[in-house]
């Protein structure tokens, strides 16, 4: 199973065992009864949530090995340790997908430290027993563990959907068929392929695998800096533009904004035909290439007057709180965030999106008013601008172009080549990441766990965390770069929705739904000669050729970045808003008609419409749920069943066997109890620290106000951020004041 062999020194002394190893545990989720403690209650008992596991299993270097209870996993824990040396100086490492789940039970049964997390109750690595490291391969792959089976490259192996009802209670005296433990292999060994790989991409040496899937990215650019340059004349000239004043951060925390996600609102509910769909590619990548970003320290400006305003914001890199009077649209589309606005007066929004205001205070960039001024209108005379800071613009490093260059040529060229399927998903992945490595917060809590097993985060200084950063050697990129890339996605965006106007039914960060293609497709052409013209000259000003930009795929075929693509026409299209929408197309190959949605609030399927129950926490609500229909019992099924259409609109309910829904409690209270599993038998159970898991049904309503809204369009048309330090939010709702803790212990 493991030998002296596969130790492995790593830098810092500890030594670690190079080899793949995995754990995870299946647990059951029940209700025990207990007598009421209010003893004058008519209600004699109540329903207390409970969970227990009832078998756990682990991969070692391809060994698997199973046990029942938590005395098996100890008693197999200590002979490993002996068996093995292992001690705070020799370790070995355990990849667990979604360590948040199994951290919780081990809270109570194991010694736990060194617990590194970003947020409370998602640890991405901690120590147990002081010799046995375990990570997160979520963090790592970014993937859901069918995904991960779906991608391995050097083997075939499939996780099992279905293979264990989780509805049926089960404890560690359960009997569990051949299929079941079929089931609790799959997943140990579906990550032990998983890391094995991984240990073969870093030179087989398990202690240069990163953390989370962005620290490829990180360390390919950074590897593609210190070929270009010095690397310490490079940090010196980025140190002298790094962000480092917490009022100027603060301002541009406030001005940053994501994609672009809103449905017209004269198509609310309305079920179209013959609908358009367009996607940029790469768009985020394709930004950082083509537009310019602010490469000079900024400059506090106090304005005089809007004419000096409006010189400085047309030549430079600006970001600025403005105060609009009598804010008034010019189209149908509202693309001012409510929640991006820090005062708002005699406001009409439409699905948190402003229409109109009496008064408005909000952030933005010169590239957000270049947008803005395409949809809103404003009392020019009463316009005031303060917080105002410009630097100069000019493209990124080259050495960051080319980085985004050769990873979409990667992609593009490996694309469909099975025998290069493994450099195909890690180029495609990295090109992903480089957006999001520039806009990380350089001031986030640090997260730790305490003596009783709750969480608490420390919240460093502005400014001594500016500064911190600004100061850490490993930094190379700036923070503002982030927010410009969004903007200027934003702006691409919308000003094709400036032109398409009122057929424009849907946008979601860097895809269109229209009608009347073909009415449009001459202009979409001309657009997208005018995208190649910038990434072209962009390549001739920073050395690159231009076929760069276009590589060939398998066929022969050049692949455009940054252009928009034509994904087709949908049979059907309706919407209900931002990330709710539902359509009809024709399969090409098959010639069949497929239903397909996109529901925010529904988990993400891990595989056709089938959520794996084991990893139902791995996406947080917001994230949307796309599959086709092609398997029983998932939100698509249960809306194909029931008129389609029809039945997806406001006010629509999935049950809870279809919506693959689950509530999650932690739970931070010991019991200890008889429990009868579904064949009679019964088994004491105890668990210090657990999650208990309940289905539930899904309810899709929309917001009181917006249906308000509605009604008033409709009638006229004869027809529809996450909480942060006080210091950064915008506004009442979000920040630290807006929230109630109501936590369950």
């Amino acid at each position: 199973m493991v030998t002296a062999s596969d130790k492995h020194n790593h830098k810092s002394k500890i030594q670690y065992f190079n080899i793949p190893c995995s754990f995870d545990i299946e647990t059951t989720s029940f209700f025990e009864e207990v007598p009421n403690p209010k003893t004058r209650s008519r209600i004699k008992t109540l329903k207390e949530k409970r969970a227990c596991m009832y078998i756990w299993q682990m991969s070692i270097n391809g060994t698997e090995i199973f046990g029942r209870t938590w005395s098996q996993f100890h008693i197999f824990l200590g002979t490993l340790k002996t068996y093995l040396g292992l001690n705070y100086n020799r370790r070995i490492i355990f990849y667990v997908h979604n360590l948040a789940y199994e951290f919780q039970f081990l809270l109570g049964h194991s010694q736990i430290s060194d617990v590194f997390a970003r947020k409370a109750c998602k640890p991405i690595s901690c120590l147990l027993d002081n010799c046995i490291e375990l990570k997160c391969s979520y963090f790592l792959s970014g993937l859901s563990l069918a995904k991960v089976a779906e991608n391995l490259t050097t083997i075939s192996v499939s996780k099992l959907n279905g293979n264990l009802d989780y509805s049926l209670i089960r404890h560690s005296g359960t009997p569990l068929t051949p299929l079941e433990l079929d089931y609790c292999a799959y997943d140990v060994r579906i990550v032990y392929y998983f890391i094995k790989e991984e240990i073969a991409r870093n030179e087989n040496d398990i202690t240069k695998i990163p953390l989370t899937k962005t620290g490829y990215v990180r360390r390919y650019v950074r590897n593609k800096i210190k070929e270009k340059y010095n690397y310490k004349v490079y940090r010196d000239k980025i140190k002298e533009f790094m962000v480092a004043d917490k009022d100027l951060f603060t301002t541009l925390y406030k001005a940053f904004a994501g994609g672009y996600t809103h449905a017209n609102v004269d198509y609310i509910d309305i079920c179209m035909e013959d609908v358009a769909s367009i996607d940029f590619s790469s768009s985020y990548p394709a930004q950082m290439l083509m537009h310019k970003y602010p490469m000079t320290r900024f400059k506090y400006e106090q304005l005089v007057n809007y004419s000096t305003f409006l010189e400085i914001v047309n030549r430079d890199a600006c970001v600025f709180r403005v105060k609009f009077h009598n804010l008034q649209p010019k189209t149908s589309h509202h693309i001012l965030s409510k929640s991006k606005c820090e005062v708002l007066i005699g406001e009409t929004i439409d699905n948190g999106r402003v229409v109109t205001a009496e008064y408005a205070v909000t952030y933005m960039t010169d590239v957000d008013w270049k947008t803005f001024q395409m949809f809103y209108e404003f009392d020019e005379e009463n316009i005031n601008i303060d917080k105002f800071y410009h630097a100069k613009y000019k493209y990124l490093y080259r050495p960051i172009l080319e980085s985004i260059l050769d990873l979409y040529e990667s992609k593009t060229v490996l694309k469909g080549i099975e025998s290069k399927k493994e450099e195909y998903l890690v180029s495609k992945g990295m090109l992903n990441g480089i957006y999001g490595m520039c806009v990380t917060n350089p001031v986030n809590d640090e997260i730790s766990l305490d003596e009783d097993f709750k969480w608490k985060s420390d919240r460093p200084d502005l400014q001594e965390a500016l500064t911190k950063n600004k100061n850490n050697g490993n930094q190379f990129l700036c923070y503002q770069w982030g927010v410009w890339v969004t903007a200027w996605a934003r702006y691409e965006l919308l000003k094709c929705v400036a032109h398409l106007d009122s057929d424009v039914m849907y946008c979601d960060t860097d895809s269109i739904k229209f009608l009347n293609y073909e009415k449009h497709k001459s202009y979409i052409e001309s657009y997208n000669k005018r995208i190649k013209s910038m990434l072209e000259r962009s390549a001739l000003m920073n050395g690159f050729e231009t076929e760069r930009l276009h590589p060939v795929d398998k066929k022969g075929k050049p692949q455009q970045i940054g252009i928009f693509t034509f994904e087709g026409i949908y049979d059907k299209f309706k919407t209900l808003g931002a990330k709710r929408y539902a359509f009809e197309k024709k399969n090409k190959k098959t010639g069949e008609i497929e239903f397909h949605i996109t529901v925010s609030g529904l988990p993400n399927a891990v595989q056709f419409g089938e959520l794996d129950p084991d990893t139902n926490t791995y996406f947080d609500d917001n994230t949307p749920y796309k599959c086709c229909i092609n398997k029983v019992k998932s939100p698509t099924q249960y809306i194909y069943n029931h008129n389609k259409f029809v039945y997806f609109r406001d006010r629509m309910t999935i049950p809870a066997e279809y919506s693959r829904l689950y509530s999650h409690t932690y739970i931070r209270k010991p019991y200890s109890c008889i429990l009868t599993d579904y064949l009679g038998n019964t088994a004491e159970v105890h668990e210090e620290c657990y999650i208990h898991m309940q289905s539930q049904d899904f309810h899709m309503g929309l917001a009181e106000d917006f249906l308000l809204y509605l009604e008033d369009v409709h009638d006229d048309n004869e027809i529809g951020s996450r909480v942060t330090r006080d210091e950064l939010a915008i506004n009442f709702w979000n920040s630290e004041r807006s929230v109630i803790d109501v936590r369950q212990e």
